[in-house]
C-alpha cells in the first residue's frame, strides 16, 4: 500500500529518495520477471525443434548435392580420359566429392535418421519413412564408391597409360548403364525426396517458431509496459513530493529578482531538510534587502565612472598603439624610400653611359671587322705573324660572335636602364603631389619590383599573371601611395598562393597553376574600378570582417605588422575618397576591388608608405 501524503511530507529528505527509488525499482523488476518467465514457459521446446529440423534439411540438401557432385564428376571422366591435365584436376574434384558425402551420410544415419524428427501426431510414421530410407540405401554408396576404387586400381586413375585410355572410356561407359549405376540414381531421386520433405518440415517448424515468438515479445512488451506505467506513476508521487517545495522557493527567488522586492518571505509546509531551507532562505532574504538599497546608489555611481574611464582610456590607448605604429613605419619605410632611390640614379649612370657608349663600339667595331675583310678580299700577301694570330684568335667566329655579343650588351643594359625606371616610378619620392596618372604603369611597375617572387623558381613554377587591362583615362591620384597598395594587395596575394602551393604536388601546381588576374575598366565619366583577384585558398568568412583593422594580421610573428590592409583601406577611402572591397570563399581565391574617382580634390597627402 502506497503510504499517505501526509506521513511521506513529514519524513527526510533522503528517506523520500529511498522510497522512491525502492517503489520505483521493485516494480520495475517486477515486471520484467514476470515477462521472462511467461516467455521462458511458452518458447520452450520450440528452439530446439526448429534447430533440428534446419539441421535435418540441411544435411539431406548437402548429401543431394555432394552425390549429384560425385555423378557430374564420375561423368565427366569419359570426355577428358584423352587430356592428363583435366583427367587428373576432374578425379581429384571427384574423390573429394565423395569424401564430403562419406562424412554427410555417416552423420545423417547415426544423428537426424534417429532423434531429428517431429514429435507429432506423425511422428511414428515419419520415424518408420526414414529409418526406411536408410536401411534402403544404407550399403548402396559404400558398393558404388568401392565400384569406382576397383576402376581407379585397374587403370591407375588418374595417371592412366595412353593405351588404355579406350580401355577405360569402355568402362566407365558400362559402368554408368550398370544396375549399381541405376540403383545410384534412384537413391538420389529419393535423396531429394528427403530433401524436400525435411524443408517443407523445416517450414512448418519455422512458423510455429515465429508464432511463440510473436507471443513472447508481446507479453514481455506487456510486462514492460504495464512495470513502467507503474513506476512512472510512483516516481511522479515521489518526485512531485520532493520537487514542490523546491519549485515553491524557485517561483520566489525568480518574482524576487524579477520585481527587486527581497520583502517576501516563502510559506513553511513541512518539516523536513527543505523546510529548514526555506526558513534560512527567508532569514537570507530579509539581510539581501537591507543590503541592496545601500548598494545600489553607491554601485550605480561607481559603474558609471569606471564605464567612462575605461571608454576613454581604450581610445587613447588604439589612438597611441596607432600612431606610434605608424610612425614607426613611416620612419622605416622613408628611409627605404630614400635608400631605393639613391640607388637607382647611383646605378643609372654608369648604366647610361655603358649603354651610350654601346652604339658607338658596335658602329666601330664593324668597321674595324670591314677594314679586315677589305684587305683580306684584296689579295696581298700577308707576314707568317700576322697568319698565325688569324689563326689564333679564330678570325672568323669573331667576325661573327662579335655583333652578337654587342648585341646582348645592348638587351641587358636597357633591361637594367627599365628596373631603374621602375624603381623610380615606384618611390615616387619627386612626385608626392596629387596629380594625374596612368594607373596601369604604377602596376606595372610593382610587378616588375615583384618579379623574383612571381618567376619560376629550380622546383617550383612561377605565378601566372594575367593582365586584363581596359581603356583608362589619367585618373588623379598620390602615385606614390597608391604603388604601395597595390603593393600590399599583390603582396598578400603572392603570400597566399605561396602557402598553398606549399601542400601541392609538383604535378598538381603544373596542373592547375597559382595566378594572378588584374583587371581594370572605366564604370562611367566619373570612376574606374581596378580588380585584383587570384585562385588560392580563400579567406574564412570569420576573417573577412577583420582584415581593415588595424593590427590584424594571420600571419606568423615576423611576416606581418597587420597595418597593410589597414592604412591601404584609409588611403583609398580617404585621401583618395574611393572604395576598397574584399569577397572571397575558402577555397575559391581573394578579390579585392578598388573604386577610384577620376577626378577629386585633393587632400593632404598620407603620412607614410603602407606596407603588409
Amino acid at each position: 500500500m502506497v503510504p499517505s501524503l501526509s506521513f511521506i511530507r513529514n519524513l527526510k529528505t533522503r528517506h523520500k529518495i529511498l522510497l522512491g527509488y525502492g517503489l520505483t525499482l521493485g516494480f520495475t523488476g517486477l515486471g520484467v520477471a514476470t515477462g521472462i518467465f511467461l516467455s521462458m514457459v511458452l518458447s520452450s521446446g520450440n528452439v530446439s525443434l526448429r534447430q533440428g529440423a534446419l539441421d535435418q534439411y540441411k544435411t539431406t540438401h548437402r548429401l543431394f548435392n555432394e552425390l549429384s557432385s560425385v555423378e557430374i564428376h564420375r561423368s565427366q571422366l569419359v570426355s577428358i580420359i584423352d587430356d592428363p591435365e583435366l583427367l587428373q584436376e576432374q578425379y581429384g574434384h571427384l574423390q573429394e566429392s565423395i569424401a564430403n558425402f562419406e562424412s554427410h551420410w555417416s552423420y545423417y544415419q547415426d544423428n537426424l535418421g534417429n532423434s531429428l524428427i517431429d514429435p507429432g501426431k506423425d511422428s511414428k510414421a515419419e520415424q518408420e519413412a526414414i529409418q526406411t530410407f536408410v536401411d534402403t540405401y544404407k550399403d548402396l554408396p559404400d558398393r558404388y564408391f568401392q565400384r569406382l576404387k576397383q576402376l581407379e586400381s585397374q587403370f591407375d586413375l588418374p595417371n592412366v597409360q595412353p593405351d588404355r585410355q579406350d580401355d577405360l572410356q569402355q568402362a566407365l561407359t558400362q559402368f554408368s548403364k550398370s544396375d549399381l549405376a541405376k540403383q545410384l540414381e534412384v537413391f538420389l531421386d529419393d535423396l531429394e525426396l528427403q530433401s524436400d520433405r525435411a524443408y517443407a518440415n523445416y517450414l512448418v517448424t519455422e512458423g510455429r517458431y515465429n508464432r511463440v515468438q510473436l507471443v513472447v515479445q508481446g507479453v514481455l512488451l506487456l510486462g514492460l509496459g504495464i512495470s513502467a506505467i507503474v513506476a512512472l506513476i510512483l516516481a511522479r508521487y515521489t518526485s512531485r513530493i520532493l520537487a514542490e517545495p523546491i519549485e515553491t522557493v524557485t517561483a520566489y527567488v525568480q518574482e524576487a529578482l524579477t520585481t527587486s522586492n527581497f520583502q517576501l518571505q516563502v510559506p513553511i509546509h513541512s518539516q523536513d531538510e527543505l523546510g529548514a531551507l526555506v526558513n534560512s532562505f527567508n532569514d537570507l532574504l530579509q539581510q539581501v534587502a537591507t543590503h541592496t538599497q545601500e548598494l545600489e546608489v553607491a554601485q550605480q555611481t561607481l559603474e558609471d565612472r569606471v564605464a567612462d574611464r575605461t571608454q576613454e582610456l581604450q581610445k587613447r590607448v588604439q589612438e597611441l598603439n596607432h600612431a606610434q605604429a605608424q610612425l614607426v613605419q613611416a620612419e622605416k619605410m622613408s628611409s627605404l624610400g630614400q635608400l631605393v632611390a639613391g640607388v637607382a640614379h647611383e646605378i643609372n649612370n654608369p648604366v647610361n653611359f655603358i649603354h651610350g657608349n654601346l652604339t658607338y663600339v658596335k658602329e666601330y667595331s664593324g668597321g674595324l671587322l670591314k677594314l679586315v675583310d677589305l684587305y683580306q678580299t684584296q689579295g696581298s700577301k700577308t707576314s707568317p705573324e700576322i697568319d698565325a694570330l688569324i689563326e689564333d684568335i679564330d678570325l672568323d667566329f669573331l667576325e661573327s660572335d662579335l655583333p652578337k655579343i654587342l648585341q646582348s650588351m645592348e638587351v641587358g643594359t636597357k633591361r637594367i636602364c627599365e628596373i631603374v625606371l621602375s624603381l623610380r616610378n615606384f618611390s615616387r619620392l619627386d612626385e608626392a603631389n596629387y596629380k594625374a596618372v596612368n594607373l596601369h604603369d604604377g602596376i606595372d611597375s610593382t610587378l616588375l619590383i615583384l618579379q623574383h617572387r612571381i618567376k619560376a623558381k629550380v622546383d617550383v613554377p612561377g605565378i601566372v599573371i594575367v593582365k586584363d587591362y581596359g581603356e583608362l583615362p589619367l585618373v588623379d591620384c598620390y602615385p606614390g601611395q597608391l604603388n604601395q597598395v597595390f603593393m600590399n594587395i599583390l603582396s598578400n596575394s603572392i603570400d597566399a598562393l605561396e602557402s598553398r602551393d606549399g601542400d601541392r604536388s609538383l604535378q598538381d601546381i603544373k596542373a592547375n597553376p597559382s595566378t594572378i588576374t588584374i583587371r581594370s575598366e572605366r564604370l562611367n565619366d566619373h570612376s574606374v574600378l581596378l580588380s585584383f583577384a587570384d585562385n588560392g585558398s580563400g579567406i574564412p568568412p570569420e576573417v573577412q570582417t577583420h582584415i581593415f583593422e588595424p593590427f590584424f594580421t594571420t600571419k606568423p610573428i615576423g611576416k606581418g605588422t597587420g597595418l597593410g590592409l589597414s592604412i591601404s583601406y584609409q588611403v583609398v577611402t580617404e585621401k583618395h575618397k574611393g572604395i576598397l572591397s574584399c569577397s572571397s570563399a575558402p577555397g575559391m581565391g581573394t578579390e579585392f576591388r578598388i573604386q577610384l574617382p577620376i577626378h577629386a580634390p585633393a587632400t593632404s597627402p598620407p603620412s607614410l608608405l603602407i606596407t603588409t
